[in-house]
């Protein structure tokens, strides 16, 4: 509950921006972030969607689950924006 009152105000303002829906820009925060409690969404990283890359030439290295074409899980070494 204190996830969503947090991130409400700009889901709703980038949503109506951008076309899309907030609530399923929070319900994906809240999957791919564990509601804001992973490594990656806390400071100073505060990626909650799990996005991958880089951003202005800087990012973070996490391991992170990946599947193949069977569905297996396999871990690597990923950067994270």
């Amino acid at each position: 509950d204190q996830f969503l009152k947090k991130i409400a105000t700009s889901a709703q303002e980038i949503g109506q921006k951008e076309g899309i829906y907030a609530s399923v820009m929070m319900a994906q925060a809240i999957l791919e972030s564990g509601s804001g409690n992973s490594l990656l969404a806390s400071e100073p990283n505060y990626n909650l969607f799990g996005i991958k890359g880089t951003y202005e030439g800087k990012s973070v290295l996490f391991n992170t689950l990946e599947q193949d074409s069977n569905g297996a899980n396999y871990q690597i070494h990923a950067t994270f924006r």
